[in-house]
């Protein structure tokens, strides 16, 4: 029984206890004053009425005695009139039989009135006559009792229904705060810290509240400064110090990752960078001016890439810098050269760099099977033919592209249609174990998109997905991810499965997939308990707020929310607690050779740390070895994914 309803039960038995208690109270004490008052009566009219017969009897004027009798009898206040001569016998007898009027007679077996008769000798001098008993009728004294009875009931119900409103309105008030209070602590949970600016006038709720308050901003002070650990441990190991970009160690972790999983590569390029002649600006200018000039290089590196592009940018050494495309087409890259060309002019024209040479920019587009080292060795050659072009020149290194994967929009945007059209995109599934002794059941299951090109080769989602996000094709491959995992969730309700759905970053950010989103969730409550929708670390970053709004709109559904790839991109963790996210999962090229590796074991233990103090399940990705295995199960983190376990399939 909830609280409310124990106070109101508390209060409507005690105003029962009391109303009938005063009520009964005050109905024995009227009946009592009546009881007297008919007894009082009886007995003053046998005083008064025996004196004046007294000298009537003695004459034995029979005619009068019935006169005076007759006269007080029939007033009808009496039940019961007798005169007894001294032998006994009934001189005169009146009766009177009447009911009593206006008053239920279940009032009148409920409270009987006693009515003693009164009494009174008649005596002529010392001779004694006879003996007169009068007794009162109740009628009367039942209808004043149940007139007063009434007034009484009426009164106290409405002293009570006014008392217990107030009750029930100070109870509203005292649990209204609560409540609040409630809300605000399950936001603590969640890893939101509010505060409660209207504060209660009443001594303990003021405290309880002040206190609520105290903690909220001492939660969210030790997760600021939890976070700040994290990302101070990260950006020592993976940040230049000088540029806050990624340094080489940063850029061979993330390169080795996306090479070692050519699935989420496919589509995407190296770009190499380099200042020219910077160790001789360093020598005409000095370090600071060297370092000046870094940052604004990598400035403008920031501005050229988009967060939507999915970039990772790294400072190598000196006056070089590295550009890893995740995802993306030839002409997206090409673009993306361009701008950063335009970037080098306009740096030059600020008075950053001397002469004319300026800059060059290598581009390499990556093919799968290719490793580290070869796609370097293209983008390295890139960059030498770009600096013998000129300045601010770039070259493009492409390899043939495979015969299902089309070029241009328009091509990929007819290609997509016909694919859509045709049904020709299927799904593969990868677990997600507990990490534990016993794992049991998967957490849930990633879904995977694949895409059957013309001539049979399947095509993952790294290949096509960004150039359908591009052409504005994504929400609706998404809306198919959706409705087919649904669908599978139908056809077997009693397993229960868990499912995580890749949704693309645009999608959070269009109203009509949400909206439609929401409708299937809504449509399928049972299903919509068990999805979780998953948006890579890049998306979330580029738009927080959108990610809040899109989590708020699943809450009332039972879905979740999780981001992938999670450490990929250098934000802040602080705004993790505003996410609501009910894991992360941490980017492979954490994972990779983690029992070999203290300051990532270091690092990641911190965000473990955090993620589990804000209520949120750590996972990690790429899992091959048991050693990586091992190292994790000591940072407690919560779930694996990788070969370790199982490839994607179609079978979940």
């Amino acid at each position: 029984m909830t609280l409310s309803r124990q106070m109101v039960f508390i209060i409507l038995v005690s105003f029962v206890f009391i109303f009938m208690g005063t009520f009964a109270i005050s109905l024995e004490n009227a009946r009592h004053y009546l009881a007297r008052q008919l007894e009082s009566h009886a007995q003053d009219t046998a005083t008064a009425l025996g004196l004046s017969l007294s000298p009537v009897l003695a004459r034995k004027d029979t005619t009068t005695t019935r006169s005076m009798v007759d006269a007080i009898f029939d007033r009808g206040y009496y039940r019961e009139l007798v005169i007894e001569g001294v032998d006994g016998q009934r001189l005169l007898e009146r009766n009177n039989p009447a009911g009593i009027a206006g008053v239920p007679a279940w009032f009148v077996e409920l409270t009987p009135l006693e009515t003693p008769p009164g009494t009174a000798l008649l005596v002529d001098g010392w001779m004694e006559l006879g003996t007169l008993r009068v007794t009162s009728h109740p009628g009367l004294a039942y209808a004043e009792l149940w007139r007063t009875s009434a007034d009484t009931l009426l009164w106290l119900s409405a002293c009570t229904a006014a008392a217990l409103g107030l009750g029930l309105g100070l109870i509203h008030i005292i649990l209204k705060r609560l409540r609040s209070v409630e809300a605000q602590a399950e936001a603590i949970c969640d890893g939101r810290y509010p505060i409660q600016d209207d504060i209660p006038k009443t001594r303990e709720l003021r405290h309880m509240v002040l206190a609520m308050n105290r903690m909220s901003a001492r939660v969210k002070q030790a997760f600021a400064d939890q976070s700040a650990i994290a990302d101070a441990l990260r950006a020592q190991v993976y940040v230049d110090e000088v540029t806050g970009l990624g340094n080489r160690r940063y850029f061979d972790a993330q390169l080795g990752q996306l090479i070692q999983y050519p699935d989420e590569f496919a589509g995407g390029a190296l770009l190499l960078m380099e200042l020219a002649d910077f160790k001789e600006f360093n020598n005409r200018h000095g370090y600071v001016s060297g370092d000046e000039l870094l940052r604004k290089a990598a400035a403008s590196i920031r501005a050229a890439c988009p967060a939507e592009t999915g970039c990772l940018l790294a400072r190598l050494a000196g006056g070089s810098f590295g550009v890893i495309v995740t995802h993306g087409q030839k002409e997206t890259v090409e673009a993306l050269a361009q701008r950063l060309a335009a970037g080098l002019v306009q740096l030059r024209d600020q008075g950053g760099l001397d002469g004319q040479s300026l800059g060059h920019i290598g581009v390499a587009m990556y093919a799968t099977g290719q490793t580290a080292s070869e796609l370097l060795g293209h983008a390295d050659h890139a960059l030498r033919t770009a600096q013998a072009q000129g300045a601010c020149a770039w070259h493009l290194h492409s390899p043939a592209q495979p015969q299902d994967v089309p070029s241009g929009a328009r091509n990929w945007r007819k290609f997509l249609e016909d694919s859509v059209r045709e049904e020709r995109i299927e799904l593969s599934f990868q677990p997600v174990l507990p990490l534990g002794a016993a794992p049991g059941e998967a957490m849930h299951r990633e879904v995977l998109l694949r895409l059957r090109g013309e001539s049979g080769e399947m095509l993952t989602a790294g290949t096509f997905l960004p150039m359908a996000e591009r052409v504005g094709l994504a929400p609706e491959f998404d809306r198919i991810a959706v409705q087919a995992v649904l669908e599978r969730m139908g056809r077997t309700p009693s397993l229960a499965k868990a499912y995580a759905v890749n949704l693309t970053p645009g999608s959070l950010r269009d109203a009509g997939f949400v909206d439609w989103l929401c409708q299937q969730l809504k449509a399928f409550p049972e299903r919509a308990k068990r999805l979780t929708f998953e948006v890579p670390e890049y998306g979330v970053v580029g738009d927080v707020e959108a990610a809040k709004r899109f989590v708020q709109r699943l809450r009332p559904f039972g879905s979740r929310f999780s981001i992938d790839h999670f450490g990929r991109n250098f934000a802040s963790f602080a705004y993790l607690h505003s996410i609501g996210a009910a894991y992360i999962k941490i980017d492979g090229s954490f994972v990779r050779n983690l029992h070999l590796d203290q300051d990532n074991q270091f690092f990641l233990r911190e965000l473990t740390r955090t993620a589990h103090e804000i209520d949120m399940k750590v996972i990690a990705m790429s899992v091959e070895t048991a050693e990586e295995r091992e190292a994790l199960a000591a940072i407690l983190v919560d779930g694996i994914q990788g070969y370790l376990i199982c490839k994607p399939g179609e079978t979940d």
